[in-house]
């Protein structure tokens, strides 16, 4: 299986990259995405993808030979492997509810058009409240969209409201095989981000890829599918972006 983390760092990657390093190797993750980041990131034996904007990062173990790919949003990356098909996002936190759900409607043609009959693992702060009108609705579209199952059955809270906001669930870990363990921890140390680190376990078989493999992979460049890289996309362009490709 696949041991998945996310975690919004409130933009204190560069103030306690050490810390941040020590608690993503406590929580034993194969795979993480992590938003608001204001540094890179190296960890050793792992893969780092960033987002256009370079606030999402896409953290991997070297051993799933994940490629590197840009869909036409500032704040998603993917990575891809011949069975794997793993997005890192940080949607957006304004706009109204029908721009909303024109930017889940829109990523999930994107990636539906690229993961092909790869499973999907979908890493993020979705920014969906479940206290906001309209937000399940467009969350349930974007699950059903492309077959994915919610791995926070329970309904724990992701976001702490320390700022005078109430609790709420923004943080998800969704995929298109079982999901479960899915777990919330607050780190409250020199991180203080409002947001807490959340993990879950995939029930997915993924194949171990060589290190000769591994190396021809990253000699090859990021593949970008559109050259307008936007906040939201219109459907028109989202359909420019060709046809499903398997390499």
């Amino acid at each position: 299986g696949v041991r998945a983390a996310t975690w919004n760092v409130a933009r204190n990657g560069a103030r306690a990259n050490a810390s941040l390093r020590h608690h993503l190797s406590a929580c034993h993750a194969d795979v993480i995405s992590l938003q608001e980041m204001n540094a890179p990131l190296y960890m050793r034996g792992f893969d780092v993808f960033s987002s256009v904007r370079g606030d999402v990062l896409l953290v991997a173990r070297e051993a799933f030979g994940l490629r590197e790919l840009h869909l036409a949003f500032e704040r998603v990356v993917c990575g891809f492997s011949e069975t794997l098909f793993i997005v890192g996002l940080h949607a957006p936190s304004s706009g109204s509810t029908a721009s909303k759900a024109t930017f889940f409607d829109s990523l999930a043609k994107a990636i539906r058009s690229r993961a092909g009959q790869r499973e999907i693992i979908v890493l993020g702060d979705l920014n969906l409240s479940h206290r906001v009108t309209g937000a399940s609705r467009i969350l349930s579209k974007f699950c059903d969209d492309l077959r994915l199952k919610d791995g926070n059955r329970s309904h724990l809270m992701t976001r702490h409201g320390y700022d005078g906001q109430r609790d709420s669930i923004l943080d998800f870990i969704l995929a298109t095989c079982p999901v479960d363990g899915f777990s919330t921890s607050w780190v409250r140390t020199r991180m203080n981000s409002d947001h807490c680190l959340a993990v879950a376990n995939i029930d997915t078989v993924w194949k171990e890829v060589s290190k000769s493999d591994r190396s021809e992979a990253r000699k090859k460049p990021p593949r970008i599918v559109d050259e307008c890289i936007t906040t939201n996309p219109s459907d028109d362009a989202v359909a420019a972006l060709g046809t499903v490709w398997n390499e």
